[in-house]
């Protein structure tokens, strides 16, 4: 769906992979011409060792920044 130009909403299980990280939620906004992405929805961080569960997510400078949003938990594994 588009909502403008530039922003795109994704639905119905996203993700975004990177050669570091995969990020699953069920709705995401994404926005082609700033290179980001945000979502409001559940959402789950799975990298190396490293999961985070949280109830939304804003990614930024192109992918290396990551804010969670609202309740968050983090699992580290060894």
């Amino acid at each position: 769906n588009f909502l403008n130009n530039n922003k795109i909403l994704l639905k119905n299980n996203v993700f975004f992979k990177s050669s570091n990280f995969l990020i699953f939620s069920d709705e995401v906004t994404f926005d082609k011409k700033k290179q980001t992405a945000a979502s409001k929805s559940s959402s789950k961080f799975k990298s190396e060792g490293t999961e985070i569960i949280s109830e939304g997510f804003s990614i930024t400078e192109k992918g290396d920044i990551i804010l969670f949003n609202g309740k968050t938990s983090v699992i580290l594994k060894r």
